[in-house]
């Protein structure tokens, strides 16, 4: 079983893959250049809720919310791949 590191404030591009934490109710951010395709989630413990910026910070943002215990899988796809952050929420 891998160890999780505790979930960042905010998931980026240099965010490397791995396995992250959260409890339930716990929330994160996925930040994302615009050329930058919308993350994909597999699983249900974690929502992906998309953030509407009032100040243009030239990034779009998703809130990662942990809602039941589970693991889930949210995936980026970038030039070198893609980058999948594997998310246990713990109740």
């Amino acid at each position: 079983m891998t160890l999780a590191s505790p979930a960042p404030r905010f998931f980026t591009i240099a965010t490397p893959t791995g396995t992250y934490s959260l409890s339930v109710g716990d929330s994160s951010t996925v930040q994302l250049p615009p050329d930058v395709p919308e993350p994909t989630t597999v699983g249900s413990s974690v929502l992906l809720i998309g953030v509407a910026n009032v100040a243009d910070s030239g990034n779009r943002q998703w809130e990662l919310r942990a809602v039941e215990a589970g693991e889930t899988i949210i995936t980026v796809p970038v030039a070198a791949g893609s980058l999948n952050w594997t998310l246990v929420v713990q109740p």
